[in-house]
C-alpha cells in the first residue's frame, strides 16, 4: 500500500471507527509516530481517552495510576514511546525558557564548560543568578509522577547532584503541559527523586 493510501486509510479508521494510534499502526503495519503526524488533525476525545486508559488498566489488572489532571494539546500530539531522551530534553528546555521569558528571567550559558547546570538564570528584580537545571518529568507505572535529581558522572553512573552545583531545579511535565519549581536546598534530603507536588506547580517565586 502506498503512504498516500495507507494515510487516508488512517484518517479513516480514526474519523469512522476512533481506533487509536497503536491500533491504526498496527492495522497498517506502519509506525506509530509516523500515524501520529498523519491524525494530528484528528485526535481522540477526552472520552475515547479516558475509556482506553480505564479499558488498559482492567486488561492489565487493575488501573493503579493517580490522577494527572487534564491532558494538554501539546502531549496529544506525540507518542511518548517514540520520543527519544534527547528530544525530549529539547522539548522540556524549549517549554521551560519560554516561561523564564515570560516572566522576565535573563537566561546566560553557564560560565564554565563543565557545569552542571543547563543555565544560569538571572533574577531582575533582585539580580541574583541561580544554578538552574531542567528535567522531564518521569511517569511511572502507578502513583505520581517523579523528576530525577541526579546526574550522570562518567562512565560510574549517576551521582546526585552537589549543593554547589545546582540551586533550582525544574521537571516539565508535557502530559499537562506544566513545570515544576523546586529549591534544591529543599531536596538535599532526598536520594534520588521528588515526586510533583502541586505546591510547585510554575512556582518561580523559588528562584529568588
Amino acid at each position: 500500500m502506498e503512504l498516500a493510501d495507507s494515510k487516508t486509510q488512517a484518517i479513516y479508521l480514526r474519523t469512522e471507527r476512533r481506533l487509536s494510534i497503536k491500533e491504526i499502526a498496527s492495522q497498517l503495519e506502519v509506525s506509530t509516530s509516523t500515524v501520529s503526524l498523519w491524525l494530528r488533525g484528528h485526535p481522540l476525545t477526552e472520552e475515547e481517552r479516558q475509556s482506553r486508559q480505564s479499558a488498559n488498566g482492567v486488561r492489565q489488572g487493575g488501573w493503579n495510576k493517580k490522577d494527572r489532571g487534564v491532558q494538554s494539546k501539546y502531549h496529544q500530539i506525540v507518542e511518548l514511546d517514540n520520543l527519544s531522551n534527547a528530544r525530549k530534553g529539547r522539548i522540556a528546555e524549549s517549554a521551560v525558557l519560554f516561561r523564564l521569558a515570560l516572566h522576565g528571567f535573563s537566561v546566560h550559558a553557564p560560565l564554565f564548560d563543565g557545569d552542571r547546570a543547563d543555565w544560569v538564570v538571572e533574577n531582575p528584580r533582585t539580580g541574583r543568578l541561580s544554578r538552574l537545571q531542567v528535567r522531564w518529568v518521569h511517569e511511572p507505572t502507578h502513583g505520581l509522577p517523579t523528576i530525577s535529581i541526579q546526574c550522570f558522572e562518567g562512565h560510574s553512573g549517576k551521582k546526585k547532584y552537589g549543593a554547589l552545583e545546582c540551586d533550582v531545579i525544574v521537571g516539565y511535565d508535557l502530559f499537562t503541559d506544566t513545570a515544576y519549581v523546586f529549591r534544591y536546598s529543599d531536596l538535599e534530603h532526598l536520594a534520588s527523586t521528588v515526586t510533583v507536588i502541586p505546591e510547585a506547580a510554575e512556582n518561580w517565586s523559588v528562584i529568588l
